[in-house]
């Protein structure tokens, strides 16, 4: 297994806090098709309250968040994007 993964289900919105301040990285993983592309996920914003790097797959609601977030195309990019940012201090 992988040690430092913890998949939890759902989740009390109040524990929220809790969980978030134990990440070094918010993901928005999302699959690209027609029902994501119109999707604004309300974990950007959870991410973004937390004060968490934020690494997610190109979505245009996102994206327009501009240098507050980092996009990743493909499985090798999001991968090198999440190693850089869990390794980054800021």
């Amino acid at each position: 297994g992988i040690n430092n993964l913890s998949c939890f289900g759902h989740v009390d919105y109040n524990w929220l806090p809790t969980l978030l301040s134990q990440a070094d990285v918010g993901l928005i993983p999302f699959r690209n098709d027609r029902l994501t592309r119109a999707a604004d996920p309300l974990k950007l914003y959870e991410y973004f309250a937390m004060g968490l790097p934020v690494l997610s797959t190109p979505l245009p609601e996102v994206a327009r968040h501009g240098n507050l977030v980092s996009i990743a195309a493909d499985p090798e990019e999001f991968a090198r994007e999440l190693q850089r940012l869990s390794n980054d201090p800021d």
